[in-house]
């Protein structure tokens, strides 16, 4: 009798292992859904998606400059969200054409968009247009342009600088002038509901 009423006190009864399993059963799952639903989060995030931007501008590119009164040079630039191994950016991009100067020459510069789509809607389109005046250290941002998510696109501008013909003060002659290029492209705000995928108005 006493080794059964040992036995009997040593066994517990069976709810309590099926409260036990249960328990450890929801904490496993709360783990897995957890890093479920952390994996499924991420995929949206700039952090997981594919950033990929390609432009043959290097990080300040030196451009052509004319060299006598009255002359024109130009440099045309790519801008694209394919990287270098075709693979498209998987976020929305924005961009913007800075050109900075330095010299005496009182040089017009002025930006123009020869993206196939946009010529066809709008001729040769001007993004950016301005001029020194007087002689000085000058930095102009274009407007901005944006790429949309997972659609491969390409953009391309060609930025021609010239010399004013009233410009002719015999003073320029021996002056020094540098134009330089710098395109800034970053993710752009998920809040911001894209209606062009590029500079067109």
């Amino acid at each position: 009798m006493r080794k059964n009423h040992r036995r009997n006190r040593g066994r517990r009864p069976l709810w309590m292992y099926l409260v036990y399993v249960i328990l450890i059963g929801g904490i496993f799952g709360a783990t897995t859904y957890a890093r479920y639903t952390s994996q499924v989060t991420g995929i949206g995030t700039a952090t997981v998606a594919r950033f990929a931007v390609n432009s043959n501008v290097d990080e300040r590119m030196t451009v052509a400059v004319p060299t006598e009164v009255g002359k024109s040079a130009s440099t045309q630039f790519q801008v694209s969200n394919i990287d270098a191994d075709g693979k498209v950016s998987e976020v929305a991009l924005e961009y913007t054409t800075q050109v900075a100067f330095v010299g005496e020459v009182p040089f017009e510069f002025a930006l123009v968009d020869m993206t196939a789509e946009n010529m066809e809607k709008n001729g040769t389109r001007v993004v950016l247009k301005a001029g020194v005046g007087d002689p000085t250290n000058l930095i102009i941002d274009s407007e901005k342009g944006t790429f949309p998510m997972g659609v491969p696109t390409t953009h391309t501008y060609k930025l021609v600088v010239t010399w004013p013909k009233e410009a002719n003060d015999a003073v320029y002659a021996a002056s020094t002038n540098a134009v330089t290029l710098k395109v800034d492209i970053s993710q752009a705000d998920p809040s911001i509901k894209e209606t062009e995928p590029s500079m067109a108005e």
